[in-house]
């Protein structure tokens, strides 16, 4: 990842027992960390699961840079938690 993005870079966070959901204000790669891997993940209702990339609890997904905001869900399957 070439830039940090805290705090500021997201519009909104809600969190449920399945899903973690964000808007970011500007697109482009993003990063966080997790005990697992998500289910699924969306970026603007369209399946991006198979761009995340994993190294240990950092995951990675390589979105194209852009100005425009987006809507970012990440899925969890926490069954028998």
């Amino acid at each position: 990842m070439q830039k940090y993005v805290g705090f500021a870079a997201l519009e909104t966070v809600q969190e449920t027992d399945a899903a973690t959901l964000f808007v970011v204000r500007e697109q482009g790669p993003l990063g966080w960390l997790a005990d697992q891997s998500p289910r699924r993940v969306t970026v603007n209702a369209v399946d991006c699961t198979d761009q995340v990339q994993r190294d240990d609890a950092l995951f990675t997904l390589p979105l194209p840079e852009s100005s425009g905001k987006a809507v970012v869900v990440l899925e969890w399957d926490r069954a028998g938690q």
